[in-house]
């Protein structure tokens, strides 16, 4: 913990052929440590103990979880096979590497990534995607949102929001013209996320209730107030959903001359319709 160079050869010997798993596990935490005080030497030694790791998924972890804390381009191969091992932590922690690499040639594998079957391995790559900052990588983060769980979708998000801003706008407008409801819903809820108003107003009358609630939902983000009367008008929605989109997306917006619309909805059939109003309300008769 000391960082004393003067231990690296017995941590070597330890990390490359222990018998004991414990003493390993210990000693890669160590060589860890020791490189991040500057020592570069723990590198090529954590790369070799990368090829005795075998069945010893703890050991794997240990490892990867080492040189992803070293920013060490010697290790991208390291990254790169432990993208497709069998632990989820040992996955999640190689794109971690991969993404503080800042290396370009990281895209197409953290891109290939947005498909493993965990969910924080997911959220991880979209991090590390906007992070490199890859133009390449802004079609597959928006296709990857539609039926998504929430905290990958908000990563995607961001993600998207540090890339080229007119190149993600294009390509949420024409999202937004996708056949499928589900996509269209997505392409506005990255609107929303990333402050992208334009248009809205044309998704906020899409045929399917879904792509409704997410573009009112999206507006009330964007908190632009020419937007207002567009959500006072779902207020009167058939469907339920879009109907508390509306008030929850004025609630968003912040603009208190909402209040009428609100009121004079205030006794919708619809029970959960009833309490979005009652908090936009509140939210915007106290603001």
């Amino acid at each position: 913990r000391l960082g004393i160079g003067g231990a690296f050869e017995a941590m070597r010997r330890a990390v490359l052929g222990d018998q004991d798993p414990d003493v390993r596990h210990a000693a890669a935490f160590a060589m860890g440590e020791l490189g991040e005080a500057g020592d570069r030497r723990v590198i090529g030694v954590l790369i070799d103990a990368w090829g005795a790791v075998g069945e010893d998924d703890s050991f794997a972890v240990d490892i990867v979880r080492a040189l992803s804390g070293l920013n060490a381009r010697e290790a991208f191969n390291v990254f790169a096979q432990a993208l497709q091992h069998r632990d989820d932590r040992v996955r999640q922690l190689a794109v971690m590497g991969l993404g503080r690499l800042g290396d370009a040639a990281a895209g197409p594998k953290l891109i290939r990534s947005l498909g493993d079957p965990h969910g924080g391995v997911r959220r991880i790559t979209a991090h590390a995607l906007g992070l490199l900052g890859d133009p390449m990588a802004i079609k597959p983060l928006l296709d990857s949102v539609a039926g998504e769980n929430s905290e990958v979708r908000a990563s995607v998000a961001e993600a998207l929001g540090r890339m080229d801003r007119t190149v993600v706008k294009q390509m949420l407008l024409a999202a937004r013209q996708d056949p499928a409801p589900e996509r269209r819903a997505a392409a506005c809820y990255v609107s929303g996320r990333i402050g992208f108003v334009d248009g809205l107003e044309n998704a906020a009358a899409d045929p399917d209730p879904l792509v409704r609630k997410a573009a009112g939902l999206a507006i009330g983000n964007c908190r632009d107030l020419r937007y207002r009367e567009i959500l006072e008008a779902q207020l009167d929605d058939p469907e339920w959903m879009v109907r508390v989109a509306g008030a929850e997306g004025l609630r968003r917006l912040g603009d208190a001359t909402a209040c009428p619309a609100l009121k004079a909805r205030a006794e919708d059939p619809h029970k959960v319709v009833r309490n979005a109003i009652r908090v936009a309300l509140r939210a915007l008769e106290t603001a």
